[in-house]
């Protein structure tokens, strides 16, 4: 069994790969992804460390957080343009929180 190399990935164009057409090989170009060597060695700039969970007392303005809350009440709404608005009151022990999600109906 041969070897395959990096140059050998360096030539194949991401456009060879399945899944991958006009619209998704322009995004990977746009970021400067041309061939599998590309895409093996572009690693994302960042990511959410969605591990450490938080209550919503401890939720700080403007800091990413996950938190495990209880659904308490949901309400809908339709918003100008027919677009869906619900909201709801979420918590847990420590607090509650007021969402809302835009064009998002329920399931």
């Amino acid at each position: 069994m041969s070897q395959i190399t990096l140059r050998d990935l360096s030539a194949i164009g991401v456009d060879r790969l399945k899944g991958v057409g006009d619209k998704k090989l322009a995004a990977l170009r746009e970021v400067g992804v041309e061939n599998v060597l590309d895409l093996l060695t572009t690693y994302p700039r960042r990511w959410v460390d969605r591990t450490n969970e938080c209550r919503v007392s401890d939720l700080q303005p403007a800091r990413e957080a996950l938190v495990l809350v209880a659904v308490r009440t949901v309400t809908k709404r339709v918003g100008r343009n027919r677009r869906s608005i619900v909201e709801a009151v979420v918590g847990d022990g420590s607090g509650r929180l007021h969402v809302v999600f835009f064009n998002q109906p329920w399931r």
